[in-house]
């Protein structure tokens, strides 16, 4: 299964049209950045209700672009943070970005047309 699913992708905006589905990825590749920043910052300073602001936005635009696997991690995160220790929450941000990594990848090089 692909990081991102480009068929949904295409069927949330109502288009196949390549260079819309580019400027949707280019655009979720930026805010993806700030947003795993944001998780590092929060996980940094172990701040709870930053973590769970940033995690939340990167599941919300990750379902926008049909990276489903990704926005599932980000949920279980979300219901885990409240009562979840350090460790486990640590666990499951380093999964979640392994995540970010690949569908990061998948949308370069569907930018490059590779």
């Amino acid at each position: 299964m692909e990081p991102i699913n480009i068929d949904e992708l295409s069927d949330i905006l109502g288009t196949s049209d390549p260079g819309i589905i580019r400027a949707v990825l280019d655009v979720w590749l930026s805010s993806c950045t700030d947003l795993t920043n944001a998780v590092s910052n929060a996980m940094a300073a172990q701040d709870r209700v930053s973590l769970r602001k940033a995690v939340h936005g990167l599941k919300g635009t990750s379902l926008q672009i049909g990276a489903k696997q990704l926005a599932m991690l980000c949920k279980r995160l979300e219901d885990e943070l409240p009562d979840s220790d350090w460790t486990m929450i640590s666990d499951l941000v380093d999964r979640i970005f392994v995540e970010v990594k690949h569908a990061q990848s998948f949308a370069k090089n569907f930018l490059s047309g590779a």
